[in-house]
């Protein structure tokens, strides 16, 4: 179902708010959530600089008012607090790639919240097909990022389609690929220096296959402690946690966007 601009309100985001986020709350990565209202806090009081209008074309720009996102993100081109930004100088780097046919734009959030129809993401990025962008992550930074296509839909303020997570916080950095919130898709790989997490490997999916989404019900699958380099699994309040971890101090990764 694809949600209008004027549906994607602060009454449906309400609505909608406390099943979404079990969505991304519920399993946040080790040590993660301990320090989500820390990072929170930061976030909300950084100094932000001036929106990068170069680094999201009009008709991106277009697409994703469209679809329903509350604004664009700031995009920032250099360090500014907490947020990450577009640039290949900090010490923990995501080059993401675009694989597919179609351009995209990779909307990145942090902590306040995946609902990007109520809260304005952190970067929002045009890629073309065959493209490459470079995201620099501040020591602290905890959140996700999705692709968002012409083709793109919000649910529930959420973009409905495979999500990147991660936390970069040495010693507890950790990404991983997570498919419950679209089971069927785009497909996505993240190569950490030793660890890849991808639609098979060091992935959370939904225990049941044949739904379309879960709020409950999902694990970690192919990503035993020690069954690649830097993989790790655990608990985190009686919920599957880990992913690809042990980057260290810095580490320069890379997301494969299908």
């Amino acid at each position: 179902m694809r949600f209008s601009s004027s549906a994607l309100v602060l009454g449906t985001l309400a609505a909608g708010q406390a099943t979404a986020a079990s969505m991304y709350h519920g399993k946040q990565h080790n040590h993660a959530a301990r320090h989500a209202d820390i990072l929170k806090a930061h976030h909300q009081g950084r100094s932000l600089k001036a929106r990068d209008t170069s680094l999201l074309s009009a008709v991106d720009g277009d697409m994703i008012k469209n679809l329903g996102f509350s604004a664009s993100g700031l995009n920032p081109t250099s360090a500014s607090g907490l947020s990450p930004w577009i640039g290949d100088d900090g010490q923990f780097t995501n080059e993401f790639i675009n694989q597919g046919e179609e351009d995209l734009v990779l909307a990145v959030w942090g902590p306040q919240g995946s609902w990007v129809n109520a809260v304005t993401p952190q970067l929002t990025i045009s890629i073309p097909s065959s493209g490459s962008k470079t995201v620099s992550f501040p020591i602290g930074w905890s959140g996700a990022w999705a692709p968002v296509h012409s083709g793109s839909q919000l649910v529930n303020g959420q973009i409905f389609d495979t999500w990147g997570e991660g936390t970069f916080a040495p010693p507890y950095s950790v990404v991983d690929v997570s498919r419950e919130v679209n089971m069927k898709g785009r497909s996505m790989a993240i190569h950490t220096p030793q660890c890849i997490s991808d639609m098979d490997t060091c992935v959370f999916k939904c225990s049941d296959e044949s739904v379309e989404q879960c709020l409950t019900g999902y694990e970690l699958v192919n990503c035993a402690t020690g069954s690649q380099a830097g993989a790790n699994f655990g608990t985190y309040e009686g919920a599957a946690s880990g992913g690809c971890g042990g980057m260290g101090d810095s580490a320069a990764l890379k997301t494969y966007l299908g």
